[in-house]
């Protein structure tokens, strides 16, 4: 059995592999290229990482 996620370091894990799969698929790539290129992928992975560890564990780090 898979241990649980737990601290909001499985969830940024989780995301950040998702989104380097992502980038990888040529047709998908369009979606993220303005982020890429700024370089605002990391910050808008921990936003959205903040969010679901709001949602699963009763937090309140979304903003």
């Amino acid at each position: 059995m898979k241990p649980d996620i737990s601290p909001i370091e499985d969830i940024y894990f989780l995301l950040k592999k998702n989104y380097n799969n992502l980038l990888m698929h040529e047709k998908k790539v369009p979606f993220f290229a303005k982020i890429v290129k700024q370089n605002h992928l990391k910050s808008n992975i921990q936003v959205i990482a903040n969010f679901w560890n709001d949602i699963l564990f009763d937090t309140l780090l979304y903003r």
